[in-house]
């Protein structure tokens, strides 16, 4: 899409407005905090030419590393295929919500993320 394409702008002030009011939140937090970064994708990976992509939507990592020097800690867990293949293996919901479930990471993911986080957490409280 070129530079001024109506949504190339809309992008660009989605991700400022998530840079702005994620420092904002930030700043109002009292005690250290870590920007947890839990997706698919890595924050690294090359934005999604048409469409929306995945979530985080638009996050990239030159809006992590603008957030990073406000956080005391930055985690990303992106969790491995065989993880993701599980789908909603162990997840216990109902089966109106069964769509739902299978658009969230799965049991195996949030383990993963809670592997990440136990350690620093011992060190940052």
């Amino acid at each position: 899409m070129p530079p001024n394409h109506p949504i190339t702008n809309f992008r660009a002030l989605l991700r400022a407005a998530w840079v702005a009011r994620t420092k904002l939140l930030i700043n109002k937090i009292e005690g250290k905090t870590i920007l947890l970064w839990f997706s698919d994708r890595s924050p690294d990976s090359p934005p999604v030419p048409n469409g929306l992509g995945r979530d985080p939507l638009f996050v990239d990592r030159s809006m992590v590393e603008e957030i990073r020097p406000h956080v005391s800690e930055v985690v990303e867990v992106v969790p491995d295929t065989l993880t993701l293949a599980k789908g909603t293996e162990g997840m216990i919901y109902s089966p109106l919500d069964e769509l739902a479930a299978r658009e969230l990471m799965g049991v195996g993911a949030h383990e993963q993320v809670a592997a990440a986080l136990v350690e620093l957490l011992k060190h940052l409280l």
